[in-house]
């Protein structure tokens, strides 16, 4: 499934907080995503946490930072899962925004999560937020070069970019590894043609376009 952890403790030297990872990431507000997301479902307004630059900002509700500071490892790797759980739950009938907002506090509490970053990046997916789907399997890469799912979900969210030649380079580290992968050999396929629609187009406007002469002159 989606929800798959990989082995072993990340690195500790890579591990970086959850929101300062990523410019794109710096401008998603977890607390205020989950207070709309709650408004929506309900009619109701839910108080967020605090305002931009706030350290308590994508935890949980009801704990803080200095709750956390205070917190036993152990617990907070508990309550890490717990999140993951949730968001797997929120994924699986289709609550993408929700899942997002748990798979965060999942990320505030244990940034070394390289499965929870490529689960997040899958949401990001289905809501068609390629850039932040980019983000996240890149942090989870970070994490782990092997993860072979985050490969080929930033390898769909750069063709959907319009990167076909960066998509490809993806897609080919993923078939080495997993041959048979019907899914990253038709995203080769298909990006492979954009790519080749691109290098005519490149070479249409390169034709089209007056000698560096006729340009100086005019």
């Amino acid at each position: 499934g989606d929800s798959d952890a990989r082995g072993g403790p990340a690195p500790p030297a890579r591990r970086k907080h959850a929101y300062e990872y990523f410019a794109e990431w710096d401008k998603y507000d977890a607390d205020a995503e989950a207070a709309k997301v709650d408004r929506e479902a309900s009619g109701t307004v839910v108080a967020g946490g605090g305002g931009a630059g706030d350290e308590s900002d994508g935890l949980p509700a009801g704990l803080t930072a200095a709750m956390l500071r205070e917190m036993p490892r152990v617990e907070v790797e508990r309550r890490a899962l717990a999140e993951k759980q949730k968001g797997n739950e929120q994924y699986k009938v289709g609550e993408y925004k929700k899942a997002i907002v748990n798979y965060t506090h999942s990320l505030r509490l244990d940034p070394g999560n390289a499965a929870v970053y490529a689960n997040r990046a899958l949401c990001n997916l289905k809501l068609r937020s390629n850039s932040l789907a980019v983000a996240d399997a890149d942090a989870a890469l970070s994490l782990d070069d092997g993860f072979t799912k985050a490969r080929l979900r930033r390898a769909i969210a750069r063709r959907r970019l319009g990167q076909p030649a960066a998509a490809i380079k993806d897609l080919r580290r993923v078939l080495e590894v997993e041959p048979h992968n019907k899914e990253a050999a038709e995203q080769l396929r298909l990006a492979t043609i954009e790519g080749e629609r691109e290098r005519r187009e490149e070479a249409a406007r390169a034709e089209a376009a007056p000698p560096p002469e006729a340009r100086a002159e005019a």
